[in-house]
């Protein structure tokens, strides 16, 4: 996450734009001027008045070369030793929840998922048609490819699907096989 102020002055962007720059050759130059990812999103919402969804999708597929997935985890994806043998490296995420679902706990008989996350017992979630049930989490912006990672690390218990959450987003999850 950014130590940027949410009150950046985004007025050297905003020249960019009066001169004709359009969204794509402002996160260009944001990105190459060192700007981090969130600044970036936040810069192509305030001066372009882009979608979250649409900036989020063009810095990644700008940053990255493809766009991006959002995985949502309430549980052991959320370690950084998990992140860190399932994905070669630390995420970042933003602290969100998963609405329409309920948290319970598993146990973990796979040796691999209990060597990587040291607990036997785990999360696991359940939908639910109560609004009021929600599952505290993080989302993390990810490739394809760490989405398959992600599918390899979760036990034979966990399906993904896609859910939503309370901040509009739309995410994979791992929940609960029926």
């Amino acid at each position: 996450m950014s130590d940027e102020p949410f009150d950046v002055d985004y007025s050297a962007f905003a020249r960019q734009r009066d001169d004709g720059k359009d969204a794509v050759a402002a996160c260009v130059v944001a990105l190459a001027e060192g700007r981090d990812t969130a600044f970036t999103i936040r810069m192509l919402r305030a001066v372009f008045d882009l979608e979250l969804a649409r900036a989020r999708d063009l810095v990644a597929t700008l940053k990255y070369g493809q766009p991006v997935e959002r995985l949502f985890s309430y549980g052991t994806l959320q370690q950084e030793n998990v992140q860190i043998a399932t994905f070669g490296r630390a995420l970042h995420g933003v602290a969100d929840e998963l609405l329409f679902h309920k948290r319970e706990m598993i146990e973990i008989a796979d040796e691999a998922v209990l060597a990587t996350s040291g607990e036997r017992f785990h999360p696991i979630v359940t939908r639910t048609h109560n609004k009021d049930d929600r599952v505290p989490g993080t989302v993390f912006e990810v490739s394809p490819a760490d989405l398959a990672a992600a599918d390899l690390y979760e036990v034979s218990d966990y399906a993904r699907a896609s859910a939503q959450l309370a901040s509009g987003l739309t995410a994979w999850i791992y929940a609960k096989r029926a």
